[in-house]
């Protein structure tokens, strides 16, 4: 049974692409895909800082307040 969550903003993140192979990275977002349908994934690094910037401006983007992080504030 699957309990509904209203108005929850998702972005759902692949970590350690530093490290992968872009064989098993699309195998791993391939998999995340089928969990995930409608949601947006992103491939970052926390180690490299890999589309640091762009997670961060999603993530204000999707609480709707602006900040520094945002691309709008």
């Amino acid at each position: 049974m699957q309990k509904e969550v209203p108005s929850v903003p998702i972005l759902v993140c692949v970590n350690k692409i530093d490290i992968a192979t872009r064989e098993h990275l699309d195998k791993v977002l391939k998999e995340v895909r089928r969990i995930f349908e409608t949601e947006e994934i992103m491939e970052i690094s926390s180690k490299t800082g890999a589309n640091e910037s762009v997670l961060l401006s999603k993530i204000g983007e999707r609480l709707d307040v602006p900040s520094r992080f945002s691309s709008s504030g």
